[in-house]
């Protein structure tokens, strides 16, 4: 009967470890169609970027506008012109509007850099999988297997692996026009939660 080993990366033997150098080769991105990628992402994501900035604008006028009402209001307070539980009421109504301006402006701020990170780390392990698997020790090979497949088979007499979102877009490439034609489904996908996930575990795959 064939041993297999299915699914778990971790027990994976040296000699079928060995035999899953190809994936990394598969999703190599060389240096100048990464490069090319990441600027043509970043070139068609300056329109998002260009509302996000204008919709900054607004919520930052719309913050400043309340605290110049709050502020106008306690000096009509303590001229007498409006009451301390009116005052106290419309100073918790303009609060309450400024911490939710206050969160947008966060997930705003933060929306555009996690993108950008996601582009670049994911594109960084694309580029340079190949040589990295080479080179490392066989625990940093297991780690590089689990970001990159999904699921993975692998007998006495063949092998099969199912890619993770992004790198089985990758893996369908094989020239500089598929690549590109990937392009609105890498950046669909590098906008995902799933995408900041995978790119958090880049860094000290790198280092490693």
């Amino acid at each position: 009967m064939i041993a297999s080993e299915q699914s778990n990366l971790s027990a994976l033997s040296l000699t079928n470890l060995a035999k899953l150098h190809y994936t990394a080769e598969d999703i190599h991105v060389p240096d100048d169609v990464a490069q090319e990628l990441a600027q043509t992402l970043k070139e068609s994501h300056q329109d998002k970027v260009h509302f996000h900035k204008s919709l900054l604008e607004d919520l930052q006028s719309e913050y400043q506008k309340l605290e110049k009402r709050i502020e106008k209001m306690y000096e009509d307070y303590l001229d007498g012109s409006i009451t301390e539980s009116f005052y106290n009421k419309k100073r918790e109504e303009f609060r309450e509007r400024q911490e939710k301006i206050q969160l947008r402006l966060g997930t705003l701020q933060s929306a555009d850099e996690e993108y950008y990170l996601s582009v670049s780390y994911l594109l960084k392990v694309a580029n340079k999988a190949p040589g990295l698997f080479r080179s490392s020790e066989v625990t940093v090979k297991r780690q590089i297997l689990k970001l990159l497949l999904q699921n993975c088979q692998v007998d006495d007499v063949s092998l099969c692996v199912a890619y993770r979102s992004p790198f089985d877009l990758f893996a369908k490439a094989t020239s500089r026009t598929e690549w590109l034609a990937c392009l609105d489904n890498f950046r669909t996908y590098c906008s995902s939660d799933e995408a900041r996930l995978t790119a958090e575990r880049v860094p000290a795959l790198m280092a490693a």
